[in-house]
């Protein structure tokens, strides 16, 4: 509850608590109708003023939402035409000089990263994918990489896909926020998509260096908010230089 919804509840309790005073002075029936009328009358536009106020809170943070969304698209969008322009000035310099080999291993490496790139698209999640390709694009200290096991818009296939899709979210921006830049190596984050027992697992293999104080609270966190219903089973699991972390996603109920 905002301000000014605090502040017009006290008003509302203010005049009932007037007229509750009213009724204990005079017991007149007349005033007994007027206080009821009054009351009733004023809970009334409280309740409507409240609602209204709510459903305008509700409409400025979809709003906001949806610009940063398609601010993200945007800049996702912009990103990737620049990559791939480079990747076909590259491609159009090795066939000017004819350098054959090199031209095959750029083309061969760009259509090896647009098959990858799809199948980021194919989660099941728009929102999601955006944000995964945007920090793909972004992350420079290391390398996101995608991988279906014969499964298609897993998300959409989950129990609470809203919540199920900010989560993964929120763990891949966690490990690439507290990977540790190592020179002359890069960091490699796997991402596995596949089916259990549970519903649906994702599974996340991080090769490199990590800032573990700073990883940990993070994970605790992450983990307390998922499992504030008990909906999702998380799991990590550290090696020397290799982390892998799993989350069992329950099936929607489609019955």
């Amino acid at each position: 509850m905002n301000q000014e919804a605090k502040v017009q509840m006290a008003f509302a309790c203010l005049a009932i608590g007037c007229i509750a005073f009213i009724l204990l002075i005079d017991g007149s029936v007349w005033v007994q109708g007027l206080a009821l009328g009054l009351t009733a009358a004023l809970w009334w536009y409280w309740m409507r003023r409240n609602h209204r106020n709510i459903v305008h809170q509700h409409h400025t943070h979809y709003t906001k939402l949806m610009m940063d969304k398609s601010k993200l698209f945007e800049d996702t969008f912009r990103m990737q035409r620049h990559d791939l322009l480079n990747d076909i000035q590259l491609i159009k310099a090795y066939l000017q000089l004819g350098k054959l080999e090199q031209l095959e291993q750029s083309i061969e490496a760009l259509r090896f990263r647009l098959m990858e790139e799809s199948l980021i698209f194919k989660l099941g999640c728009p929102t999601l994918a955006a944000d995964l390709y945007a920090l793909k694009l972004n992350w420079k200290s290391g390398d996101l990489h995608i991988a279906l096991d014969q499964i298609e818009n897993p998300v959409a296939q989950m129990k609470n896909p809203g919540k199920a899709s900010a989560l993964i979210a929120d763990l891949v921006k966690t490990v690439a926020d507290h990977s540790r830049y190592t020179m002359g190596e890069l960091n490699e984050c796997d991402l596995r998509v596949s089916r259990s027992e549970a519903g649906i697992r994702l599974e996340l293999e991080y090769i490199g260096e990590l800032d573990y104080p700073g990883m940990r609270q993070s994970w605790s966190r992450l983990k307390e908010q998922a499992n504030v219903e008990n909906e999702y089973q998380m799991n990590w699991e550290s090696e020397e230089d290799r982390d892998r972390m799993t989350i069992d996603f329950p099936l929607a109920n489609l019955d």
